[in-house]
C-alpha cells in the first residue's frame, strides 16, 4: 500500500512540476500591486497582492468590460483610482508597471494619456500614451532631470493594447513594451528614481488633473523588480487571477515531498 502511494504522489509530483508555467517563478513579494478591477460596482479597487493597496474611485469611472472581466472606463477630465502612497509603493530604484489600454479618443497635441503614475515629470514617473498614440514611459532620475520613452507602435483607437514599462537598476537602463515586446531600443538611466512621496493614481498622472486617460483601463500590475520580456508576456496573457494561482502549485509540491519523505 505504501508503495502504490509512493508512486501515486510521485507521479502527482512530476505533473504538478510540468503544470508550473514560468510566471511562477516570479516572486509574489515583488509584485506590490495587482488591481484587477473585476469588482464591476462600488468604488473600491482591490489590489490582489500581498500588500492590499486597495485603490478608491473617485469622480467615479465607470465599470465596463475589461479584457479580462470587467474593467474601468475614464472620461479623460475628472475620474482616476487613488492607489494611497504605502511603504510598498515608494520604489526609486528597479521598477515595472504593466496594464491593458483601450483608448477610445485621441486628445490631440500637447494631450499625452497616462494610464497610471506616481509624481509627474522632474518627481517620479508615468506610464501611458504620447500624443500619437504610441506607448510611453517617463521616470525620473535622483541626480537630475528625467528619461522619457516613446514605443514605435502606434495604437489603434478602440483595440485592446497592452503597454509595460521597465527601470533596472542594475543594468541602468529603460525599457517599454508593446504588447509583449520591446518596443524601442532601451535608454541609459541614472538607476535610481526620485521619490514624490505622492499617491499613485490609475487614470491619470501626477497630483493634478494633467494627461488624464480617456478610455478603458484592465488588469494593472507593479512590481519592484525589473522583469524580463518573458515575464511580461507571459503575465499580459495569464492575467492577474492566473498568475496568483499559479504559486500554489510549487507550495503543493513541497507538501506532496514531505508527504513522500514521511513514508
Amino acid at each position: 500500500m505504501k508503495i502504490r502511494y509512493l508512486s501515486i504522489s510521485v507521479f502527482a509530483l512530476f505533473a504538478a512540476c510540468l503544470l508550473i508555467p514560468s510566471y511562477a517563478d516570479i516572486d509574489p513579494k515583488t509584485m506590490v500591486g495587482a488591481w484587477t478591477l473585476d469588482e464591476g460596482s462600488g468604488k473600491i479597487a482591490k489590489d490582489s497582492s500581498l500588500y492590499k493597496n486597495d485603490g478608491k474611485l473617485i469622480s467615479g469611472p465607470n465599470w465596463v468590460g475589461g479584457h479580462f472581466g470587467k474593467a474601468l472606463s475614464f472620461d479623460g477630465k475628472t475620474d482616476y483610482i487613488d492607489c494611497g502612497n504605502a511603504e510598498s509603493l515608494q520604489i526609486t530604484k528597479s521598477l515595472t508597471i504593466m496594464g491593458w489600454v483601450k483608448p477610445d479618443k485621441a486628445l490631440g497635441l500637447d494631450n499625452w494619456q497616462r494610464f497610471a503614475a506616481r509624481g509627474e515629470y522632474n518627481t517620479g514617473w508615468m506610464i501611458g500614451i504620447t500624443t500619437d498614440n504610441r506607448p510611453d514611459l517617463t521616470v525620473t532620475q535622483a541626480d537630475a532631470g528625467f528619461v522619457t520613452m516613446y514605443g514605435k507602435t502606434t495604437m489603434k483607437l478602440g483595440q485592446w493594447h497592452h503597454i509595460a514599462g521597465v527601470v533596472d537598476s542594475n543594468a541602468k537602463k529603460v525599457y517599454i513594451y508593446f504588447n509583449g515586446t520591446l518596443d524601442a531600443d532601451p535608454k541609459a538611466h541614472s538607476g535610481e528614481m526620485k521619490d514624490p512621496q505622492v499617491s499613485m493614481v490609475i487614470g491619470k498622472s501626477g497630483v493634478a488633473h494633467v494627461y488624464d486617460f480617456h478610455g478603458i483601463i484592465d488588469e494593472v500590475m507593479i512590481f519592484n523588480v525589473a522583469l524580463t520580456e518573458n515575464d511580461i508576456t507571459n503575465l499580459m496573457k495569464s492575467g492577474i487571477k492566473k498568475a496568483l494561482a499559479a504559486v500554489s502549485p510549487k507550495d503543493r509540491l513541497a507538501s506532496i515531498w514531505g508527504e513522500i519523505k514521511a513514508e
